[in-house]
């Protein structure tokens, strides 16, 4: 059994070449780490190099090539870095670590030029033209004048946050409060952190129309997800240096075209130093923002969700073991937080078939974490710098359900999950080469350990069965699905790079290489069945043949890239290309026999599934429009691949390892009287929708045109201008697009249009529903009852069908305000939209009736309606602001606003038989008693009110002699009081828009900071 291409000698020769520079690769990188004893951390992040570059020319505009230019600055262990200007007169300083520098350029015949103040931030290259007089080289000019603030030579959109800037607003310290700071950064609205009350949730985030899964989380330049293109089991401390927000436009050293959310950790220095902080709340320190609006919703001020506890201690230390030669820095950070959930309950009666609330013990949403790393910087030589960090994290989201929230107010405690992360280890190490001031080698690697268990509450009781009530969502007595998985997943990562760069010119080519092995998952579902009850009475349940095993390994994620630019008077390109190889496969795998899998079954290995390598060009350009380096035009276009996802095709996938059954409890006593381990009808249980229940049974396949080629993939153009207007304010605004490509279909090719039979649903009349209600939903299908459960799909290239597209187009403006005595405002607009429309296949009745927009057709559970094959949302405003300034007598204020759009109204909507009978002509197919429309109202046509988030913050700091201070805080989150709707119930019927979770309400929280 295999699922790999059949490559011709090109693609065999490709591959071959892979595997030849991962072997050499791996050689050199591993033989600089074994070189060094101890290792720290360089400077090298991967598509993040920040630097300074210019033009020197004398008092008559003539360039002065020979200049001596040298940079200095404390966050060099090596103290000084020079470069010399070229024949144009120009010089680029490249790899520097963000921080303040000085920099003096000196010629023999000319008086040096010292320019002080430079701040560099990750990715920024700072523009810094100077003018030379003759003169005696003692002759020093100090030109003063503020930071350079506009990037003239890159294109990529960022948004760098400084730790002293995040130390002093009031946010959480999360990946969360990131996205509190940056202007068109999305995320699901259940995620909305107030103050820390969603702890260290993992987020999942877009921006500009990009994949989720194309996020990517970096800790010092390389890759800390856990698998593919998504997963955060490691989060790194928020005590760094700064953290770079990369959000599109990256260079050939992406692969993704996502977000790239890198985490700059500190490196120490020659003077010892460090830092503690801490904050703490709790419920007693909450008001209510219950309003009328939402009491006529049917919530009360014991259905709010509101905070329980939240604590944080953290903090860090470091500096020299030799000065100028080796340093180091160590944290170690502690936390918990925990939430009530709003309207959800304690089961009074557990391990029953009845949910009953116990209303004396609230629902708790929690988290728990424990963090300790190591950093170590070595100046190994003048020319050798070697780096390596350590880090350790264990957390718990202790209630956890697996639709990528925490615990929902549509699930019982008992219906959750602990989700330990028992630890994630991270270890990097990193060398610096600079050969000549022209010519710079780096290289790295890194491993990870990931260790994830999904485990069983324990409020959960030992013979649970998961019980999920149609009418209303609610999950009770277990998790529903297969949730409950022990995953372990190893990785490690090497790069390597060669820069080459003069005055106008800057050469970088390299490579990284990820390989991940040992991936072993263990499914397992208690008492391997889910019971489905409609008005508290069984009609179904699902059966499991857990526990399983699943298992593949990455033996190659392979990027090649090299990005070449040219700074030619005023106008500097950007050219890159980048060439990516994937190979996955999956080892043989026995299967045991469980309760109700009679025969264990082999599963035979599969390589190449897949095995594709795609070229992806980047081209951008920047113009300093006047030369003064204050007013840049930006233009880039680039194509960037979907991160890579799972296996292809993993034989377990083909083991039907659950199947579904019509249930009548005739006697009431809430147990299935039949033979579970029959697929036939007997008993008050009909047949097992798939005959094939434990076997193997091969139902999706992938067509040639599609396995060639899967991978979906974006263009991103954007067009954009940044001006400095005073040393004080800098402004930036663009325009931006996104087109995806390269969607395929899954079609049931045992079925055709005409073994559908189209039908409606009339919706009851309520003034709740758009328009009074009353209406039809149409474009739904039934399968033939000779065709009910049969199901051979296989997965085609969409063009062969027609064009659909998935189209992102917006616009951006941003501010920054720099303001007296070290205060500042910053944030922006951003406004735009996503549309998807898929409406060639609504207008092919065959494709329409197999289940590209009828999802599941061997079931009518989750149909969808073709009618709405073009969503199309309006332009919706976001806008983000954040701020401080100092106040007389040590205090200081600061404050964040966001402006959110309201989350969109759906109805999913379950239609009995009966009422679906009359429209269908017949009973629905299977002998099932209703069928579940995802949605009946048009997506993305009704919202509910917008998001506005106020957060302030009022310090005052204590001066506790030389280099040491306390600070202590009081911050007020959510200010204005809102209470926006952030979840609602979805499923249509007498609790339908009853908001299940809205923003937190005010609160105070304390906290406090200790510098030396």
């Amino acid at each position: 059994m295999r699922a790999r291409l059949e490559y011709d000698d090109k693609a065999a020769f490709l591959e071959r070449v892979a595997a030849w520079l991962w072997t050499r690769t791996a050689v050199i990188v591993g033989a600089a780490a074994l070189l060094t004893a101890v290792s720290g951390s360089a400077s090298a992040q991967t598509g993040a190099v920040s630097g300074i570059a210019g033009l020197v020319r004398d008092t008559s505009g003539a360039v002065l090539p020979g200049v001596n230019v040298e940079a200095s600055s404390p966050a060099l262990i090596e103290q000084v870095v020079s470069v010399v200007t070229d024949s144009q007169g120009q010089y680029k300083l490249v790899n520097l670590r963000p921080g303040n520098y000085t920099v003096v350029f000196s010629l023999a015949g000319f008086g040096s030029v010292k320019r002080a103040g430079i701040e560099l931030t990750v990715g920024f290259t700072a523009p810094l033209n100077v003018e030379m007089a003759i003169g005696a080289l003692e002759e020093a000019v100090t030109v003063t004048g503020g930071a350079p603030t506009v990037d003239v030579q890159n294109t990529a959109v960022r948004n760098v946050v400084r730790a002293e800037i995040l130390s002093a607003l009031p946010t959480s310290k999360s990946m969360l409060a990131l996205a509190a700071v940056t202007p068109g950064l999305t995320m699901g609205a259940a995620q909305q952190d107030v103050g820390g009350s969603k702890g260290d949730l993992q987020m999942f985030m877009s921006f500009h129309g990009s994949s989720t899964t194309d996020s990517k989380l970096r800790l010092n330049g390389f890759d800390v997800n856990s698998a593919g293109g998504f997963g955060r089991a490691f989060v790194p401390n928020p005590l760094v240096d700064e953290i770079s927000v990369e959000l599109g436009g990256g260079s050939a050293e992406m692969a993704t075209g996502g977000i790239q959310m890198n985490y700059i950790s500190r490196a120490g220095g020659n003077l010892f130093s460090g830092e503690i902080a801490g904050n703490f709340t709790n419920r007693s320190f909450q008001g209510s923002n219950l309003s009328p609006e939402l009491k006529s919703r049917g919530l009360t001020a014991d259905t709010m969700n509101r905070i329980d506890h939240l604590w944080e201690m953290n903090g860090g230390f470091g500096g020299p073991l030799k000065t100028d030669k080796l340093w180091f820095f160590t944290t170690a950070r502690d936390y918990e937080a925990a939430n009530r959930v709003a309207g959800m309950y304690y089961n009074a009666t557990p391990n029953t078939p009845v949910y009953t609330a116990d209303k004396s013990r609230p629902a708790l949403s929690d988290w728990t974490g424990k963090e300790a790393s190591l950093r170590l910087t070595w100046q190994a030589s003048r020319r050798n710098k070697f780096s390596e960090h350590l880090d350790w994290v264990s957390r718990c989201d202790c209630h956890h359900i697996q639709n990528g929230n925490q615990t929902a107010a549509l699930s019982s405690p008992e219906a959750t999950d602990h989700q330990l992360f028992t630890p994630e280890v991270v270890w990097q190490t990193d060398w610096t080469h600079a050969r000549t001031s022209k010519l710079l080698f780096t290289g790295g690697v890194q491993a990870m350990w990931n260790n994830i268990d999904n485990s069983f509450p324990s409020e959960q009781g030992p013979n649970a069965v998961s019980i999920t009530e149609d009418t209303t969502g609610l999950v009770y007595g277990a998790e529903a699905g297969a949730f409950y998985t022990h995953t372990y997943r190893n990785k490690a990562e090497s790069r390597a790079a060669v820069n080459y760069v003069t005055g106008s010119h800057a050469l970088k080519a390299g490579v990284n290489f990820v390989s991940e092995w040992g991936q072993h998952t263990l499914t397992r579902v208690p008492s391997n069945m889910n019971w489905t009850f409609h008005n508290g009475l069984p009609v179904s349940l699902t059966q499991f043949t857990t526990p399983y095993a699943s298992y593949d390994h990455l033996n190659a994620d392979l990027g090649l890239y090299m990005q070449d630019q040219w700074t030619i008077k005023r106008l500097t390109l950007n050219m890159g290309l980048r060439w990516d190889y994937i190979n996955l496969e999956v080892p043989p795998v026995r299967l045991d026999t469980t309760q109700f899998r009679q025969t264990a079954v082999d599963l035979p290995p599969v390589s190449c599934t897949p095995c594709q390598h795609d070229l992806s060009p980047r081209v951008s350009a920047a113009y300093d429009l006047f030369g003064t380096g204050k007013t840049a035009l930006k233009v880039s276009v680039g194509k960037y691949m979907i991160a890579r996802s799972a296996v292809l095709f993993n034989p377990v996938t083909s083991v039907v390892t659950s199947a579904s059954r019509q249930w009548n409890d005739a006697n009431g006593n809430f147990t299935p009287d039949c033979d579970l381990t029959s697929t036939a009808a007997n008993g008050e249980c009909q047949a097992l929708n798939n005959a094939r229940f434990g076997q193997v049974n091969i139902t999706t396949t992938w067509a040639d045109d599609a396995l060639q080629n899967y991978r979906k993939q974006n263009w991103q153009y954007s067009l954009g201008v940044a001006q400095e207007v005073t040393s004080k304010i800098s402004l930036n605004a663009g325009f931006f697009r996104t087109d995806w490509h390269n969607f395929t279909v899954t079609d049931n090719v045992l079925a055709g249009a005409s073994d559908y039979s189209p039908y409606c649903v009339t919706l009851p009349g309520d003034a709740r529903l758009p328009g009074g209600g009353g209406g039809s939903v149409c474009g739904l299908y039934d399968v033939n009852a000779a065709l009910f459960g049969k199901v051979q799909n296989v997965v085609s290239r969409a063009s062969k069908f027609g064009d659909q597209s998935d189209v992102y187009m917006g616009v951006d403006v941003g501010v920054r305000l720099k303001l007296p005595r070290g205060g500042f405002v910053s944030g922006g607009l951003s406004a735009g939209r996503e549309e998807v429309n898929t409406c060639y296949a609504a207008s092919d009745a065959s494709l329409t009736a197999q289940g590209f927009l009828v999802i599941g057709n061997s079931t009518p559970t989750g149909s969808n309606s073709a009618d709405f094959c073009d969503v199309k949302p309006p332009f919706q405003p976001q806008v983000k602001l954040q701020g401080s300034y100092p106040l007389p007598a040590a205090l200081r204020i600061a404050a964040t606003f966001q402006h959110l759009p309201g989350i969109p109204i759906l109805a999913s909507y379950v239609a009995s038989n009966a009422s679906v009978a009359p429209s269908l002509g017949r009973n629905l197919s299977g002998n099932v008693s209703s069928v579940t429309i995802a949605n009946v109202i048009r997506p993305a046509s009704v919202f509910e009110d917008a998001l506005n988030q106020l957060d302030l913050r009022l310090s005052r700091s204590f001066s506790l002699g030389a280099h040491r201070s306390l600070s202590a805080d009081i911050d007020l989150y959510n200010a204005l009081n809102a209470s926006p709707v952030l979840q609602e119930v979805s499923r249509y019927g007498a609790s339908w828009s009853k908001p299940t979770q809205t923003l937190d309400a005010r609160f105070v929280k304390f906290g406090g900071r200790l510098t030396f």
